[in-house]
Order: structure tokens, then sequence, then C-alpha cells
């Protein structure tokens, strides 16, 4: 019955030898095919599963193209801070900045343009944080580095967040904030050891640095510094992330100290030349002569030093490459003075506050008027009549949260036929206001008034 062709069947051993052979070449046949179509049903499961993940990955691409907000700190600040100097180039400011973080108080980075002040973010990470290795991973840091400066080429603040934390303008969801919760998020077994309660392995917050954020400032004065009280707020408040601010000059760090009426959020951290002047190596080969000429700036030493290598000045004029950079630097990448409102102010009745403000703002109109006393004078009072009929009405609100273009509307009287300020005498004026109040109250004011002239 095994045999198609009508032939009789062998008998005896022949017959069971023939019908070994059949059973062993149809399992043969069976197994080989069997594997075969096994192994090509394998091969497109794979490529199903390998095609469907490539077509999210594609399509996170393209709603998300260069997305890379969150990222190992140290690889990110080495990318930022340049090449490695060699240890006898190297100036230690003995400071480090994540030491003064804590859980209720952010830190202020401040030193003068072309410090060092990225490059000590960089080396100050710890070497046990810095690896993004295997075995390693969950000791690295991680964070969002933002730089300021970048914010000259957005036509809007929005654009500038945007761009530093997707590199381009047309993603969406470029909020910090969902960054931070997705960070959050992803650390699954920490966030069931801080629902149990448990004292270790708490959730890690994520660093956040806003680099060169005085240019931010100068940039978007407007949203800057609200952006800025939003972001401490994720520190000192939600224990999302660990902030630190980086500034060149004073007014630029006490723009941030004066959001500090919620309470102290902040530690200023200085980086002071003289200490790092101090603190050179004995085997340094930094011109230590040429550094105290430039005023113990490691930028402008850098910069004298290749100037006078490729032969484009002598060591005679260092000086004058030293004035005319810090002001250059001082012009371009600090603000003149604090941007927010002083909460000395607060403290005031309306009245005397308005009272001390007419008083500061007619001792910064007097300051550098090269005129004649009564030319001076009959300026002044004019400019002061419009100023005083402004804050008339006005409340504390009103006077407290103005902005500078809005001053600058206000004394103007921009899109009314009321006659007011000229607009270069509104834009001086506004910008006065503006000092005053990001002073201390009696920081003009309480100086004394050149008597008045009697009029005839």
């Amino acid at each position: 019955m095994f045999f198609s062709d009508g032939a009789d069947p062998p008998a005896g051993e022949a017959y069971t030898r023939s019908f070994v052979e059949w059973v062993i070449q149809t399992g043969t046949d069976y197994a080989l095919e069997y594997s075969v179509q096994t192994g090509l049903n394998f091969v497109q499961a794979g490529c199903a599963v390998f095609g469907l993940g490539g077509l999210g990955f594609v399509a996170r691409r393209a709603a998300f193209p260069i997305a890379r907000p969150v990222e190992p700190l140290y690889r990110r600040l080495h990318a930022e801070g340049g090449p490695h100097l060699r240890w006898h180039e190297r100036v230690s400011f003995g400071v480090n900045p994540y030491a003064e973080l804590s859980r209720k108080t952010a830190v202020i980075l401040q030193g003068r343009t072309q410090e060092g002040k990225t490059t000590l973010l960089r080396t100050s990470i710890p070497w046990i944080h810095r690896w993004n290795i295997f075995g390693m991973r969950w000791l690295c840091w991680k964070g969002i580095y933002l730089n300021g400066a970048e914010g000259c080429r957005n036509s809007s603040f929005e654009s500038w967040v945007t761009t530093q934390m997707f590199g381009i303008t047309t993603a969406a969801g470029s909020e910090i904030k969902r960054s931070l919760w997705e960070f959050r998020h992803a650390q699954w077994f920490r966030l069931t050891m801080e629902t149990l309660r448990m004292p270790v392995f708490l959730p890690r917050p994520l660093f956040i640095i806003v680099d060169q954020f005085e240019e931010l400032m100068k940039r978007y004065p407007e949203q800057a510094i609200p952006w800025a009280d939003a972001v401490a707020s994720y520190h000192t408040r939600n224990n999302l992330a660990r902030v630190i601010f980086v500034v060149n000059s004073e007014a630029g760090a006490n723009s941030l100290l004066n959001l500090d009426w919620k309470g102290s959020r902040f530690t200023k951290v200085v980086l002071k030349p003289v200490t790092a002047l101090e603190q050179l190596k004995g085997c340094s080969s930094i011109d230590r002569d040429l550094f105290a000429q430039c005023e113990h700036n490691v930028g402008l030493h850098n910069i004298a030093l290749q100037a006078i290598a490729r032969g484009q000045m002598t060591t005679e004029g260092v000086p004058e490459l030293v004035q005319r950079t810090l002001k250059r630097w001082e012009l371009d990448f600090q603000v003149a003075f604090p941007l927010h409102c002083h909460t000395s102010w607060l403290t005031l009745e309306l009245p005397e506050a308005k009272r001390k403000l007419a008083r500061g703002l007619e001792v910064l109109l007097r300051e550098g008027d090269d005129g004649t006393d009564e030319e001076i004078q009959d300026e002044v009072q004019a400019i002061m009549a419009v100023v005083r009929c402004t804050l008339k009405r006005l409340d504390a609100r009103q006077l407290f949260q103005i902005t500078q273009s809005g001053w600058t509307d206000a004394l103007s009287n921009k899109y009314l036929a009321t006659p007011g300020l000229s607009s270069i005498d509104a834009i001086v004026v506004a910008k006065h206001i503006m000092r005053l109040m990001g002073n201390a109250a009696d920081w003009k004011s309480s100086q004394r008034q050149p008597q008045q002239q009697q009029q005839p």
C-alpha cells in the first residue's frame, strides 16, 4: 500500500527495509520544509517588528527631529566649554558651584566674561558622576544645558526656548517641565522606593544650567526674569531639578536675587580673580606678569598671549587691549542695572514710594549733563512735570509691575494726541525708573537735591 506503481510489496526483511527508508525520507522532507517555513515566518515576523519599531522611530524623529533635552551633563559641558587644558595651563578657583546646591536653594554663578565659568562647571563634576557607560549610567549626572547667548539669533523668547531644547522651531512640547517629568517617570524603581517612603534610592533631580543668562536678560528683559522665576520654582518648590544660573556682573546676579521675596532661594557663588592668582600652581605655564596686566582674566590672558605670539602686538600694547576689550564686554554681555524690582520698595507706603522714585529720578537726570545750570533746571523740571502727572493715579500693582517698554509708551503718550515726552526722553526716563526700582529704595533718593532756582 506504500507503492504507487501497483507493484506487489516485497516480503519479509526487504519490505521492512523499504518501509523504514520511506519513513526516514518522508520525515526528512517534512522537517526540511517545516524548518524553511519556520525560518521564513521568523524572518517575516522580525521584519514586521523592526518595521513597526522603525516606523515609530521615524515618526518620533519627524515630531522631534533632533531632540536633545536631557543628556549626560559632563559630555554636554565638554562640548560647550571647549578643549581640555593641560594641568600646567589651568587656573584653580577653589570653589565648587555644585557643592552650594541644596534642596531649597539654587545657585547663581557670577564671574566676568571669559573668566572660565563654563569650564569650572565641567571640571567641578565629580569623576564618579561623569561617565555614561554600562555599569555607571545610574551614577551619571544628567541635565539640560541652555545657552542664553544664542538668544541673539532668535526672533522671540519662545523661539529661544524651543531651539535650545530641540534645535529647531517646529518642534512641539518644548517646555522644560515636560522633560523634567519624563526624566522623573523613567526612574520607576526610585519612584517605588519613594512611594514606600524608603529613605534611600529616592528619585534623582535633573540639573538645569542656564549659561550666559545675562545676555538673555539683555535680549528679552520682560520675559527672561519671569521664566527664571518659574525655573527656580522647579528646584525650590517641586524638587524636580537642581538649577544653576550663570551671570557676568553684580547687576545680573541682583536681578535674580530680587526674586527672593518668596524666601531665600539662591546662593551666590563669585569667582574672585585675586583668588585665582593666588592659587596659580608653582609649575604653571601662565605668564604671571601678563596675567596681572590682563586683570587676572583667563580669557584675556589667552587672547593677549596669542596676539603677541602672532606678532600682532607687543607687551606694551596689552593695557590698551585689556581696557578696550573689557569695555566692549561690559557693553555687550552685561546688564546695566538689576531688571527686577527690589523688595525694599514694597515695604514703603505708596505715596512715599512715588516721592522717592521722583527724587531719585531727578538725581539721575542731572548726572552727567554738561549743560548750564539754568538749561539743566528747565529740562529736568519739564520732564519731571510729565513724570509726576503719570505717577499721580497709579496704584501699587501698576507702579511696580510696569515694564520698561510700558513706561516708555506711557511717558510718550503713545497712540494718544495728548503731548508727552519725546521718544528719546521717554526711553531715557523709562530706563532710569527701572534702574531705581532695581536697586534699594534709598539708592539715589537719599542724595541731596540742588536748590531750584527761583523763577522770575
